[in-house]
């Protein structure tokens, strides 16, 4: 990530390095300013916002990974000895940036890296749990190339994972090398439930109705007939249903489906807008969270190992959603263009 790369559009294929793709913002005002970054090519990436003006010149890029939540670089140059007001609508620009790329990719982890001269970013670290890496000066005895993170694994060690490097080509700048940071090594539990299919329903309810029951009703004690009515009902159940180990990750996976998605970027965009549907798309998010926790808590109860006592105590948790939000639901998949 280069930031006042002072690149030209006429002049780019100059800098192309074999196997990289180069990516870049150009500052058009004038001949300073501009940022660029190199990526490998086999890298599956792309540009989700770039911007540039007299007061910022930026570029958002989202590396996908397989088994890894998404990265976002952000490559920030701001320009010294501007006005409050423009240092204003650079950090306006940077909150606004983050809020809306946090809100579409809810998982995504950031990087941030600029020259922000003299900007104040303490607003930024304020807002967002974004953690201050590059604490040596880069330039002379200037902090002013900076790099942030909310990546638990570099913001818990920021001084080994950052550290200058010596400046590339004619630049007066120390370059920042950030070190690989410790890997999260995700944990996993094991858990013996039932898997509980369409196909294991349909033939429970074939083989219970084709069953002979001579062997429950010819019996005279109640108890004996309770007894022998289980073990066959246990036994068709085994056949379709048996009980399986699941190895599964340990830790809470964040809700997503795409009604709330969708939610949660109309309300981002209506605050953003400074409108007050704000609060009425905040309310339907909540519902729509709340049903999709009571799904969750019916498949719990479906796939219990458990007794019929333990499920006779997990059954009054389930709480019927009232109508009228039901009804606001439904009237909201059906206007889906208010949500775009």
């Amino acid at each position: 990530m280069i930031t006042e790369s002072w690149l030209q559009p006429h002049k780019k294929r100059s800098f192309n390095i074999p196997g990289f793709k180069l990516m870049s913002v150009d500052r058009s005002s004038r001949r300073a300013g501009g940022v660029c970054m190199y990526a490998r090519q086999n890298l599956s990436l792309n540009i989700v916002n770039k911007y540039t003006s007299t007061t910022v010149s930026a570029m958002w890029v989202a590396l996908h990974c397989v088994s890894l939540p998404m990265l976002i670089y952000a490559t920030i140059y701001h320009p010294p000895n501007l006005k409050k007001a423009e240092c204003d609508q650079t950090i306006d620009y940077i909150t606004s940036t983050i809020s809306l790329l946090s809100t579409r990719y809810h998982n995504a982890k950031f990087i941030i890296y600029g020259d922000f001269n003299d900007l104040k970013t303490k607003p930024i670290t304020d807002l967002f749990p974004l953690q201050q890496l590059a604490w040596f000066p880069a330039r002379e005895q200037n902090t002013i190339d900076l790099e942030f993170t909310d990546i638990e694994a570099y913001a818990n060690c920021p001084r080994t994972t950052c550290s200058p490097g010596p400046p590339i080509g004619r630049s007066d700048h120390k370059s920042i090398i950030l070190s690989s940071a410790a890997k999260h090594k995700q944990k996993y539990t094991t858990v013996t439930k039932r898997v509980i299919t369409e196909k294991a329903k349909i033939g429970i309810s074939e083989d219970l109705a084709s069953h002979n029951w001579d062997n429950v009703t010819s019996k005279s004690d109640p108890n004996l007939k309770a007894e022998v009515f289980q073990e066959t009902v246990s036994r068709i159940v085994n056949k379709w249903c048996p009980i399986k180990n699941i190895r599964t990750p340990i830790g809470k996976q964040p809700i997503s489906t795409p009604l709330i998605d969708k939610l949660r970027r109309a309300k981002s965009k209506a605050h953003q807008n400074g409108c007050l549907s704000w609060k009425y798309f905040g309310q339907l998010l909540e519902l729509q969270l709340q049903n999709f926790q009571q799904s969750q808590c019916h498949k719990n109860i479906n796939n219990s190992t458990a007794g019929s006592r333990t499920w006779l105590q997990e059954r009054p948790k389930l709480t019927t959603p009232h109508h009228s939000s039901i009804s606001m639901i439904r009237g909201m998949t059906s206007h889906n263009s208010v949500l775009c």
